[in-house]
């Protein structure tokens, strides 16, 4: 792989953007999209190293220090941007990620104490599409320099190559605050939808469509639920 010098990145970034307005403080530049899923870290074999999530933890503990706020665990796979869906093939099942969270003390913690609280209230109304707000402090920087708000989606992104690092971040980022629904989709009224891992994004990269419901997603949302009403 060709070497580069970013060490002035950061400064470029800084120059382009208004100190005076919210400014971006995670960014992700991507690097290839040939992937051939062999990395010893590889996330998307989780159903194969299920068993090792352990050793991943002690590993970053090793690196950074036993800070419990480093290791996060998140059981998500997804669909290769291309539409390939090979990788679902390997995501784990409500059960076994129930049996993940138990075998590690800090994440049966944590998952416990969201358990143990009220099922949340969504954030905006049930008629607006979007309820993400990662966008107002995160972007990704695509190899062909598309500057986008989310990693899984293209929708409201930029060609940096043609339009300035500013103007995507500060007016066509904030555009999917005014989306709605448009079809009669079951996520709309769902009440499951504040602890769901379902997003438009992630539905488009599935199903082709933001507002379709991820079926993986939803046996997640009312496992989850089931959970909660163990602790209730």
């Amino acid at each position: 792989m060709k070497k580069q010098n970013i060490s002035g990145f950061a400064t470029k970034i800084a120059k382009m953007c208004d100190r005076k307005r919210q400014f971006p403080i995670n960014g992700q530049l991507e690097l290839t999209y040939r992937c051939n899923l062999n990395c010893i870290h590889c996330y998307c074999k989780e159903m194969e190293n299920k068993d090792q999530i352990g050793k991943v933890k002690a590993f970053t503990h090793q690196l950074f220090g036993r800070d419990k706020k480093r290791f996060k665990y998140g059981p998500f796979i997804f669909p290769r941007l291309n539409g390939d869906k090979a990788p679902c093939d390997h995501r784990l099942s409500p059960e076994e990620l129930l049996k993940i969270r138990h075998s590690d003390s800090d994440m049966w913690q944590e998952y416990k104490k969201d358990l143990c609280e009220a099922l949340p209230k969504l954030k905006r109304e049930k008629d607006y599409l979007y309820h993400c707000n990662s966008w107002m402090t995160n972007f990704f920087i695509t190899p062909y320099g598309r500057l986008k708000f989310c990693a899984l989606t293209d929708n409201f992104s930029t060609d940096l190559k043609k339009e300035k690092f500013r103007e995507g971040f500060y007016n066509i980022f904030p555009r999917l605050l005014y989306e709605k629904f448009k079809t009669k989709s079951e996520c709309r009224n769902c009440r499951l939808r504040p602890v769901c891992y379902q997003c438009p994004g992630r539905a488009y990269l599935e199903t082709g469509d933001e507002e379709a419901p991820v079926q993986y997603y939803c046996k997640l949302a009312k496992a989850i639920l089931k959970d909660k009403h163990s602790f209730n």
